[in-house]
Protein backbone atom coordinates (compact mmCIF):
# COMPACT_ATOMS: atom_id res chain seq x y z
CA UNK A 1 0.00 0.00 0.00
CA UNK A 2 1.41 3.68 -0.86
CA UNK A 3 2.95 5.47 2.33
CA UNK A 4 0.72 8.45 1.62
CA UNK A 5 -2.26 6.67 2.13
CA UNK A 6 -1.09 4.29 4.93
CA UNK A 7 -0.82 7.62 6.74
CA UNK A 8 -4.14 9.02 6.11
CA UNK A 9 -5.64 5.85 7.50
CA UNK A 10 -3.52 5.95 10.31
CA UNK A 11 -4.57 9.28 10.94
CA UNK A 12 -7.87 8.58 10.42
CA UNK A 13 -7.87 5.97 12.83
CA UNK A 14 -6.50 7.63 15.65
CA UNK A 15 -8.82 10.61 15.55
CA UNK A 16 -11.36 8.20 15.64
CA UNK A 17 -10.14 6.87 18.87
CA UNK A 18 -9.52 10.52 20.29
CA UNK A 19 -12.39 11.65 19.31
CA UNK A 20 -14.29 8.65 21.42
CA UNK A 21 -12.03 9.68 24.57
CA UNK A 22 -13.06 13.08 23.94
CA UNK A 23 -16.37 12.32 24.06
CA UNK A 24 -16.48 10.02 26.96
CA UNK A 25 -14.51 12.67 29.17
CA UNK A 26 -15.87 16.27 27.81
CA UNK A 27 -18.67 15.19 25.99
CA UNK A 28 -18.29 17.04 22.97
CA UNK A 29 -20.71 15.49 19.82
CA UNK A 30 -18.36 13.72 17.55
CA UNK A 31 -19.06 14.59 13.98
CA UNK A 32 -21.64 11.93 12.51
CA UNK A 33 -18.73 10.26 9.86
CA UNK A 34 -16.47 9.21 12.86
CA UNK A 35 -19.51 8.28 15.02
CA UNK A 36 -20.95 5.99 12.20
CA UNK A 37 -17.37 4.16 12.99
CA UNK A 38 -17.71 4.22 16.95
CA UNK A 39 -21.25 3.22 16.78
CA UNK A 40 -20.14 -0.20 14.58
CA UNK A 41 -16.98 -0.59 17.39
CA UNK A 42 -19.56 -0.61 19.98
CA UNK A 43 -22.03 -3.32 18.52
CA UNK A 44 -19.11 -5.52 19.13
CA UNK A 45 -17.56 -4.26 22.00
CA UNK A 46 -20.49 -4.61 24.08
CA UNK A 47 -23.58 -6.26 23.24
CA UNK A 48 -26.16 -4.77 25.79
CA UNK A 49 -25.62 -1.22 23.63
CA UNK A 50 -28.41 -0.19 20.98
CA UNK A 51 -27.12 2.57 18.77
CA UNK A 52 -30.31 5.28 17.93
CA UNK A 53 -29.83 4.68 14.43
CA UNK A 54 -32.17 2.83 11.92
CA UNK A 55 -31.15 1.45 8.44
CA UNK A 56 -33.72 1.62 5.93
CA UNK A 57 -36.17 -1.20 6.42
CA UNK A 58 -36.77 -0.93 10.17
CA UNK A 59 -39.50 -0.90 12.01
CA UNK A 60 -39.07 2.35 12.01
CA UNK A 61 -37.33 3.49 8.98
CA UNK A 62 -34.29 4.92 9.26
CA UNK A 63 -32.31 7.36 11.28
CA UNK A 64 -32.92 10.36 8.63
CA UNK A 65 -36.78 9.68 8.46
CA UNK A 66 -38.28 7.77 11.21
CA UNK A 67 -41.58 7.05 11.22
CA UNK A 68 -44.49 9.09 13.16
CA UNK A 69 -47.48 8.19 15.15
CA UNK A 70 -48.32 6.35 17.86
CA UNK A 71 -47.62 2.36 17.66
CA UNK A 72 -49.68 -0.77 19.07
CA UNK A 73 -53.46 0.95 19.24
CA UNK A 74 -56.46 -0.89 18.94
CA UNK A 75 -59.03 0.53 17.08
CA UNK A 76 -59.80 2.01 13.37
CA UNK A 77 -58.44 4.45 11.22
CA UNK A 78 -61.47 5.22 8.75
CA UNK A 79 -60.01 6.52 4.82
CA UNK A 80 -61.71 7.74 1.53
CA UNK A 81 -59.62 7.56 -1.61
CA UNK A 82 -61.03 7.88 -5.02
CA UNK A 83 -64.42 6.59 -3.89
CA UNK A 84 -63.23 4.30 -2.20
CA UNK A 85 -64.01 3.48 2.41
CA UNK A 86 -61.23 1.47 3.48
CA UNK A 87 -60.68 0.47 7.11
CA UNK A 88 -57.12 0.68 8.65
CA UNK A 89 -56.07 -0.56 12.00
CA UNK A 90 -55.65 2.57 14.49
CA UNK A 91 -51.43 3.01 14.13
CA UNK A 92 -51.55 2.59 10.14
CA UNK A 93 -48.58 4.18 9.22
CA UNK A 94 -46.88 4.61 12.82
CA UNK A 95 -44.49 1.52 12.05
CA UNK A 96 -42.98 -0.04 8.38
CA UNK A 97 -45.37 -2.56 7.34
CA UNK A 98 -47.45 -3.47 4.21
CA UNK A 99 -50.35 -1.53 5.49
CA UNK A 100 -52.15 -1.91 2.04
CA UNK A 101 -52.04 -5.51 1.79
CA UNK A 102 -55.27 -6.16 3.85
CA UNK A 103 -57.11 -2.90 3.95
CA UNK A 104 -57.09 -1.80 0.06
CA UNK A 105 -59.99 -3.27 -1.78
CA UNK A 106 -57.03 -3.05 -4.65
CA UNK A 107 -54.79 -5.38 -3.17
CA UNK A 108 -57.94 -8.03 -2.41
CA UNK A 109 -56.51 -9.79 -5.96
CA UNK A 110 -53.02 -10.75 -4.11
CA UNK A 111 -52.09 -13.79 -2.82
CA UNK A 112 -52.15 -13.24 0.73
CA UNK A 113 -49.65 -16.14 1.49
CA UNK A 114 -47.19 -14.34 -1.27
CA UNK A 115 -44.58 -11.89 -0.73
CA UNK A 116 -45.44 -10.55 -4.55
CA UNK A 117 -48.76 -9.08 -6.00
CA UNK A 118 -48.26 -9.05 -9.78
CA UNK A 119 -51.09 -6.45 -10.74
CA UNK A 120 -50.68 -3.98 -7.69
CA UNK A 121 -47.30 -4.32 -6.68
CA UNK A 122 -47.52 -1.64 -3.89
CA UNK A 123 -49.84 -3.96 -2.22
CA UNK A 124 -46.58 -5.83 -1.12
CA UNK A 125 -44.37 -2.66 -0.35
CA UNK A 126 -44.08 -1.04 3.21
CA UNK A 127 -44.38 2.19 4.01
CA UNK A 128 -45.28 4.59 7.07
CA UNK A 129 -46.11 7.96 7.88
CA UNK A 130 -43.29 10.41 7.83
CA UNK A 131 -42.64 14.41 8.96
CA UNK A 132 -41.29 15.94 5.90
CA UNK A 133 -39.51 18.37 7.45
CA UNK A 134 -37.00 16.34 9.04
CA UNK A 135 -37.04 13.63 6.78
CA UNK A 136 -33.51 13.94 4.78
CA UNK A 137 -33.51 11.02 1.91
CA UNK A 138 -32.71 10.52 -1.26
CA UNK A 139 -36.10 9.55 -2.64
CA UNK A 140 -38.09 12.24 -0.83
CA UNK A 141 -41.78 11.34 0.91
CA UNK A 142 -45.37 12.24 -0.05
CA UNK A 143 -48.19 14.10 0.71
CA UNK A 144 -50.57 11.96 1.88
CA UNK A 145 -53.22 10.40 -0.54
CA UNK A 146 -55.32 8.59 2.65
CA UNK A 147 -55.45 11.77 4.88
CA UNK A 148 -54.98 14.68 2.96
CA UNK A 149 -56.01 17.23 5.62
CA UNK A 150 -54.31 15.19 8.64
CA UNK A 151 -51.21 16.91 10.04
CA UNK A 152 -48.34 15.69 12.11
CA UNK A 153 -47.34 18.68 14.76
CA UNK A 154 -49.08 21.02 12.73
CA UNK A 155 -47.30 20.13 9.58
CA UNK A 156 -49.13 18.66 6.35
CA UNK A 157 -48.73 14.44 6.56
CA UNK A 158 -46.26 12.47 4.43
CA UNK A 159 -45.47 8.87 3.26
CA UNK A 160 -42.24 7.36 2.24
CA UNK A 161 -41.70 3.68 0.87
CA UNK A 162 -38.13 4.28 1.03
CA UNK A 163 -37.56 4.71 4.94
CA UNK A 164 -39.25 1.52 5.05
CA UNK A 165 -36.84 -0.12 2.02
CA UNK A 166 -39.73 -0.25 -0.04
CA UNK A 167 -40.42 1.17 -3.70
CA UNK A 168 -42.74 3.63 -4.52
CA UNK A 169 -45.06 1.77 -7.29
CA UNK A 170 -48.23 3.44 -5.76
CA UNK A 171 -47.62 7.35 -6.31
CA UNK A 172 -48.44 8.50 -9.66
CA UNK A 173 -45.60 10.75 -11.61
CA UNK A 174 -47.57 13.54 -10.87
CA UNK A 175 -47.54 12.93 -7.13
CA UNK A 176 -43.69 12.28 -7.37
CA UNK A 177 -43.02 15.61 -8.89
CA UNK A 178 -44.74 17.04 -6.22
CA UNK A 179 -42.70 15.89 -3.66
CA UNK A 180 -39.84 17.31 -5.49
CA UNK A 181 -41.39 21.22 -5.37
CA UNK A 182 -39.37 23.27 -2.38
CA UNK A 183 -42.51 25.34 -2.45
CA UNK A 184 -44.51 23.10 -0.89
CA UNK A 185 -42.23 22.61 2.40
CA UNK A 186 -42.58 26.31 3.10
CA UNK A 187 -44.49 25.34 5.90
CA UNK A 188 -41.44 23.86 7.74
CA UNK A 189 -40.30 27.48 8.41
CA UNK A 190 -43.43 28.47 10.44
CA UNK A 191 -43.45 29.08 13.69
CA UNK A 192 -44.24 26.04 16.21
CA UNK A 193 -48.13 25.96 16.99
CA UNK A 194 -49.07 26.43 20.89
CA UNK A 195 -52.03 23.55 20.07
CA UNK A 196 -49.48 21.17 19.59
CA UNK A 197 -47.95 21.70 23.21
CA UNK A 198 -44.87 23.56 24.00
CA UNK A 199 -41.77 23.33 21.35
CA UNK A 200 -39.59 21.40 23.45
CA UNK A 201 -42.38 19.06 24.57
CA UNK A 202 -44.36 18.17 21.28
CA UNK A 203 -47.57 16.62 20.96
CA UNK A 204 -47.68 12.99 18.98
CA UNK A 205 -50.00 11.35 17.09
CA UNK A 206 -51.76 12.64 13.60
CA UNK A 207 -54.24 15.40 14.06
CA UNK A 208 -57.26 14.78 11.97
CA UNK A 209 -57.39 10.82 11.84
CA UNK A 210 -60.10 10.10 10.93
CA UNK A 211 -61.61 6.73 13.27
CA UNK A 212 -61.83 5.72 16.81
CA UNK A 213 -59.26 4.51 19.53
CA UNK A 214 -60.42 1.85 22.00
CA UNK A 215 -59.33 1.95 25.36
CA UNK A 216 -59.62 0.51 28.84
CA UNK A 217 -59.22 1.81 32.60
CA UNK A 218 -60.06 0.39 35.88
CA UNK A 219 -62.08 -2.00 33.93
CA UNK A 220 -63.93 0.42 32.21
CA UNK A 221 -64.09 0.46 28.31
CA UNK A 222 -64.43 3.45 26.53
CA UNK A 223 -64.16 5.24 22.72
CA UNK A 224 -62.18 8.36 21.61
CA UNK A 225 -61.71 9.88 18.33
CA UNK A 226 -58.58 8.09 16.33
CA UNK A 227 -56.54 11.68 16.70
CA UNK A 228 -56.24 11.64 20.32
CA UNK A 229 -53.77 12.92 22.25
CA UNK A 230 -52.47 14.30 18.98
CA UNK A 231 -53.44 18.07 19.73
CA UNK A 232 -53.71 19.98 22.95
CA UNK A 233 -57.56 19.41 23.68
CA UNK A 234 -60.52 18.67 26.29
CA UNK A 235 -60.19 15.09 25.29
CA UNK A 236 -61.46 13.34 28.46
CA UNK A 237 -64.73 15.48 28.17
CA UNK A 238 -66.45 14.25 25.66
CA UNK A 239 -65.37 10.33 25.69
CA UNK A 240 -64.45 9.58 29.71
CA UNK A 241 -67.89 7.93 31.31
CA UNK A 242 -66.93 9.84 34.41
CA UNK A 243 -67.36 13.09 32.15
CA UNK A 244 -70.98 12.42 31.05
CA UNK A 245 -72.77 14.09 34.03
CA UNK A 246 -75.31 16.95 34.20
CA UNK A 247 -74.73 19.56 35.03
CA UNK A 248 -71.48 19.89 33.43
CA UNK A 249 -69.95 21.40 36.59
CA UNK A 250 -70.43 18.54 38.15
CA UNK A 251 -67.81 16.58 36.49
CA UNK A 252 -63.92 16.31 37.80
CA UNK A 253 -62.06 18.84 36.95
CA UNK A 254 -59.82 17.25 35.14
CA UNK A 255 -62.72 16.77 32.87
CA UNK A 256 -61.71 20.00 31.36
CA UNK A 257 -57.83 20.07 31.56
CA UNK A 258 -56.25 19.59 28.32
CA UNK A 259 -53.50 17.13 27.10
CA UNK A 260 -51.62 15.66 24.51
CA UNK A 261 -49.65 12.82 23.91
CA UNK A 262 -46.06 13.34 23.93
CA UNK A 263 -42.18 11.37 23.90
CA UNK A 264 -40.83 11.31 27.01
CA UNK A 265 -37.59 11.58 25.24
CA UNK A 266 -38.37 15.08 24.11
CA UNK A 267 -40.18 16.27 26.43
CA UNK A 268 -37.67 19.34 27.88
CA UNK A 269 -39.91 21.06 30.53
CA UNK A 270 -40.04 21.30 34.05
CA UNK A 271 -43.18 19.01 34.87
CA UNK A 272 -42.26 15.46 33.39
CA UNK A 273 -44.56 13.71 31.49
CA UNK A 274 -46.52 10.75 32.90
CA UNK A 275 -47.11 7.19 31.42
CA UNK A 276 -50.38 6.74 29.65
CA UNK A 277 -52.53 4.73 31.64
CA UNK A 278 -55.32 5.00 28.76
CA UNK A 279 -52.28 3.25 26.56
CA UNK A 280 -50.32 1.33 28.71
CA UNK A 281 -48.80 -1.13 25.99
CA UNK A 282 -48.61 1.67 22.99
CA UNK A 283 -45.09 2.58 22.12
CA UNK A 284 -43.50 5.71 19.85
CA UNK A 285 -40.83 4.50 18.00
CA UNK A 286 -40.58 1.55 21.16
CA UNK A 287 -40.80 4.35 23.66
CA UNK A 288 -43.14 3.86 25.75
CA UNK A 289 -46.42 6.50 25.17
CA UNK A 290 -46.77 9.15 27.50
CA UNK A 291 -49.17 12.18 28.27
CA UNK A 292 -48.58 15.80 29.59
CA UNK A 293 -51.06 18.69 30.62
CA UNK A 294 -48.17 20.71 31.19
CA UNK A 295 -47.51 21.34 27.75
CA UNK A 296 -50.77 22.54 26.92
CA UNK A 297 -51.06 24.76 29.85
CA UNK A 298 -53.25 22.75 31.90
CA UNK A 299 -53.27 21.58 35.41
CA UNK A 300 -52.72 18.16 36.31
CA UNK A 301 -55.87 17.16 38.59
CA UNK A 302 -56.23 13.17 37.29
CA UNK A 303 -52.49 11.82 37.68
CA UNK A 304 -52.73 9.44 41.04
CA UNK A 305 -49.12 10.21 43.36
CA UNK A 306 -48.15 6.73 42.44
CA UNK A 307 -48.19 8.07 38.37
CA UNK A 308 -46.44 11.18 39.33
CA UNK A 309 -43.42 9.21 41.22
CA UNK A 310 -42.85 7.17 38.21
CA UNK A 311 -42.33 10.48 36.11
CA UNK A 312 -39.05 11.32 37.66
CA UNK A 313 -37.91 8.09 36.47
CA UNK A 314 -38.25 8.99 33.08
CA UNK A 315 -34.44 9.56 32.07
CA UNK A 316 -34.61 5.29 33.40
CA UNK A 317 -36.60 5.17 29.73
CA UNK A 318 -34.73 7.05 27.45
CA UNK A 319 -31.44 5.45 28.53
CA UNK A 320 -32.72 1.54 29.00
CA UNK A 321 -29.12 0.06 28.92
CA UNK A 322 -27.85 1.00 32.31
CA UNK A 323 -24.72 0.33 33.82
CA UNK A 324 -24.39 -2.67 36.43
CA UNK A 325 -21.50 -1.30 37.45
CA UNK A 326 -21.21 0.96 41.21
CA UNK A 327 -23.62 3.80 41.26
CA UNK A 328 -21.97 7.33 40.21
CA UNK A 329 -23.14 10.12 37.63
CA UNK A 330 -24.53 9.21 34.46
CA UNK A 331 -22.39 10.82 31.03
CA UNK A 332 -25.03 12.33 28.72
CA UNK A 333 -25.65 10.61 25.66
CA UNK A 334 -24.48 12.22 21.90
CA UNK A 335 -27.40 12.97 19.59
CA UNK A 336 -26.83 9.25 17.92
CA UNK A 337 -25.72 6.69 20.67
CA UNK A 338 -27.04 5.64 23.81
CA UNK A 339 -23.64 4.02 25.82
CA UNK A 340 -23.06 2.86 29.20
CA UNK A 341 -19.81 3.84 31.21
CA UNK A 342 -18.81 0.15 30.66
CA UNK A 343 -19.61 0.19 27.44
CA UNK A 344 -17.70 3.26 26.30
CA UNK A 345 -14.29 1.34 28.35
CA UNK A 346 -14.93 -1.43 26.65
CA UNK A 347 -15.80 0.19 23.09
CA UNK A 348 -12.73 2.05 23.55
CA UNK A 349 -10.29 -0.77 24.06
CA UNK A 350 -12.39 -2.51 20.66
CA UNK A 351 -11.11 0.68 18.71
CA UNK A 352 -7.81 0.24 20.03
CA UNK A 353 -7.34 -2.84 18.86
CA UNK A 354 -8.73 -1.93 15.75
CA UNK A 355 -6.37 0.50 15.01
CA UNK A 356 -3.70 -1.89 16.20
CA UNK A 357 -5.13 -4.52 13.59
CA UNK A 358 -5.40 -1.86 10.99
CA UNK A 359 -1.91 -0.35 11.53
CA UNK A 360 -0.42 -4.05 11.16
CA UNK A 361 -2.04 -4.68 7.75
CA UNK A 362 -0.77 -0.72 6.86
CA UNK A 363 3.30 -2.21 7.42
Amino acid sequence: MPGSLAMKLRRELLLVVLSADIAKCSRVRIPSGQNAFIQHVYKYANSTVTPLRHSPGGKYGSAGCQCIGINNVDGTTAVKYEGKEMTFPADAGARCETWDRFANPDCSGCDHNSTVCDDTPWCMQKWCYVDPCTCSLDVPPKPSLYMEHATYQGKPLYFSYATCGGTDAFSSDEHKQRAQDSKDHKFCAAPHDAKFGEEKCKCIGIDGQEGLTKMEYNGTHFEFPADVGASCSEWDAGAHPECHVRPADKAPDWCHQPWCYVDPCSCDISTPSKHSAYLPHASFRDRPVHYSYATCKGTDSWSTEDMKKQAAANKVICEPHGSQEEPGPEPEPHADAKVTKSGARSATAAVGLALAGASSLLQ
